[in-house]
């Protein structure tokens, strides 16, 4: 089996976390709170004060008080408790500010659905603040979905249940456990969640954000903190994609804890284990974060094993009031076996029916980024991030359209071990991905008049060095990703390219308020984008019969250069009940994928 790096995992991470740095850029600031009733003047225990923005929660103690220790010195507060009216508020709290809070007591009386139903609006999901520290999002639609705060099977990564609240989304399963993520936007193909730009901590994740935006590895849902749903003029900010971003925040060590440890274990049907474990230590400047998650069942279908492995690592080092830097690291192995595509006709016999037994996929990921952010004010503020990716898929198997009895005759079987021998070699098709990516975002906000106004200058590098090769593999039934070219040269599907990718970039918004209320974002981006193809393809001919009459390698090089300048705007009005309107108008583009030019599936049949 080929895994790149497995052998030096064990030391690889143990050297790294050892390393590992990250922090949040901004001050702090201290709130207390007192919360008393409206009709009694009586202080009120147990109330949950909810900070929306960061997710943050504290509760009253017995005379009223809680203290909330925030970022930044703007807040938006929730008062929240079971027989009062909720309280929302938008607060400007410096060091050392004393909010107090009269609540008013609910005219009925409520059953435990409607106390489930009042708290899950609170936490299920929230919207992103028009800036979000190097990030402009007014005029945008954004979602962000709270996991701590869902009723979703985790240990499962049910997306359906997990992108429950966010509208427009298409989604289907596409792999045993939720090893993979499958959504897409309004109409477009969720496959692999391609259309898509997909991010972990602000980072790309994905194989090759420009030639394979196939995002193999998502982070699971027990790590998660929140997932950002960014759709609209994004494209201005973050590049290529159609449906959005999707960024992914890990959990960090909360600000007012030093210690913290979590570990769940789960079992489900057809022999489903998940097993996670997260550790969060602070102390001084220096904080750490470190999780493992480890996933492994059969499937409700014969020949759907899966078995996954996440490693996640950071150390927060603030290096002093106005600077911090981040680094932090990413490890996925995954092998799972592929059961096989149903016809109709299948399906409505047996759901549970497998058609294959040789087909594998297997996937392995190294992600990593360093990070620093410098506030020179708290109207400016600079970042900038450099992330880097090895990565390897592999699949291997038959996916004809006809089964394995007709198409694979067996030569030898073993059903004890589950070994054998078949007549036809499956196809290969492995890809190695190396790619470095670095990101520089300057925020200045400013005044015209009396009116704010806030801009947003950036730029972008991009550098990939990515492999493909498609050919014949093995005869046996196992996970073997080797490739079997000089004994069998008369097969239809061989080819070995190399795809290196370079970008630049360069992009500016800046948020117009018109009003308290509504604002105006324009955009604009230039993109010069330079797609590669260096490689050879075998080129066969066959007879009626199927017999070999003609065969050559072909050389190719090919080179996709194009200079793309992008347009966008947007508009956003909020009204005081949380209603807001937003349009927005922006141009996209698509670039030349690896299986654009040259990567041929025998399923790809013209009738």
């Amino acid at each position: 089996m080929f895994f790149p790096w497995r052998s030096r995992l064990p030391i690889t991470l143990l050297l790294i976390v050892a390393g590992l740095v990250y922090c949040h850029a901004q001050h702090f600031s201290t709130v207390k709170i007192n919360v008393s009733d409206d009709e009694t003047n009586e202080v009120v225990s147990g109330v949950e004060i909810i900070e929306l923005s960061q997710g943050l929660s504290v509760i009253t103690n017995e005379s009223g008080e809680a203290i909330l220790r925030l970022m930044g010195d703007t807040a938006k507060i929730a008062v929240f408790a079971l027989e009062y009216e909720t309280i929302f508020d938008t607060v400007y709290c410096p060091q050392d500010t004393i909010l107090p809070y009269q609540l008013r007591p609910l005219a009925y009386t409520l059953n435990s659905i409607d106390i489930t139903a009042r708290r899950e609006a609170l936490w299920g999901i929230k919207k992103l603040n028009d800036i979000e520290g190097t990030s402009l999002f007014a005029g945008k639609k954004t979602e962000v979905v709270l996991l701590e705060n869902i009723s979703a099977n985790l240990a499962s990564n049910n997306a359906r249940q997990i992108y429950a609240q966010v509208s427009g989304l298409n989604i289907y399963e596409g792999s045993e456990g939720g090893i993979q993520l499958n959504i897409g936007g309004r109409g477009l193909d969720p496959n692999r969640t391609s259309n898509f730009n997909t991010r972990q901590n602000g980072y790309d994740i994905s194989a090759d954000v420009l030639g394979y935006p196939e995002s193999y590895y998502s982070p699971p849902p027990e790590m998660i903190q929140e997932i950002r749903v960014i759709r609209g003029a994004s494209s201005l900010q973050y590049g290529t994609q159609f449906g959005g971003l999707l960024d992914f925040t890990l959990k960090s060590l909360p600000l007012d804890q030093d210690f913290r440890f979590e570990s769940s274990i789960s079992y489900g049907s057809f022999g489903l284990f998940a097993m996670h474990t997260g550790l969060g230590v602070r102390k001084g400047k220096i904080s750490i974060d470190a999780f493992a998650n480890i996933k492994r069942g059969n499937g409700f279908r014969d020949n759907s094993i899966f078995n996954a492995q996440y490693y996640y690592g950071r150390v927060i080092y603030r290096a002093s009031a106005k600077t911090d830097l981040t680094f932090d690291i990413s490890y996925h192995n995954s092998l799972a076996q592929q059961a096989g595509g149903l016809t109709d006709a299948q399906f409505a016999e047996s759901p549970t029916l497998s058609t294959r037994t040789r087909n594998w996929f297997a996937v392995d990921w190294l992600v990593s980024s360093l990070k620093m952010k410098h506030t020179f004010s708290k109207k400016r503020q600079l970042s900038w991030q450099l992330s880097g990716l090895r990565a390897f898929r592999g699949s291997v198997g038959f996916v004809g359209s006809t089964s394995d009895l007709n198409a694979n005759p067996i030569l030898t079987l073993d059903e004890k071990t589950n070994s054998g021998t078949f007549l036809n070699p499956r196809d290969v098709i492995r890809g190695n991905f190396n790619n470095l990516n670095s990101e520089l975002r300057f925020v200045n906000q400013y005044s015209i008049g009396n009116k704010k106004q806030v801009s947003l200058l950036g730029a972008k590098a991009y550098r990939s060095q990515n492999t493909a090769l498609q050919g014949p593999g093995s005869l046996g039934i196992d996970a073997d990703f080797s490739v079997l070219s000089e004994s069998f040269l008369d097969y239809p599907n061989q080819s070995s390219f190399t795809f290196p990718n370079t970008n630049y970039a360069l992009f500016a918004e800046n948020i117009f308020y018109i009003h308290e209320r509504s604002s105006i974002t324009p955009g604009i981006r230039f993109e010069y984008i330079n797609t590669k193809a260096e490689g050879s393809y075998l080129n066969n001919l066959y007879d009626n019969a199927g017999n070999l009459i003609f065969s050559e390698s072909l050389k190719e090089n090919r080179s996709f250069a194009r200079r793309i300048l992008l347009f966008g705007v947007g508009f956003q009005h909020k009204w005081e009940n949380n209603t807001i309107l937003i349009a927005n108008l922006s141009q996209n583009y698509r670039s030349v994928t690896f299986s654009d030019i040259r990567v041929v599936s025998p399923s790809f049949i013209v009738d």
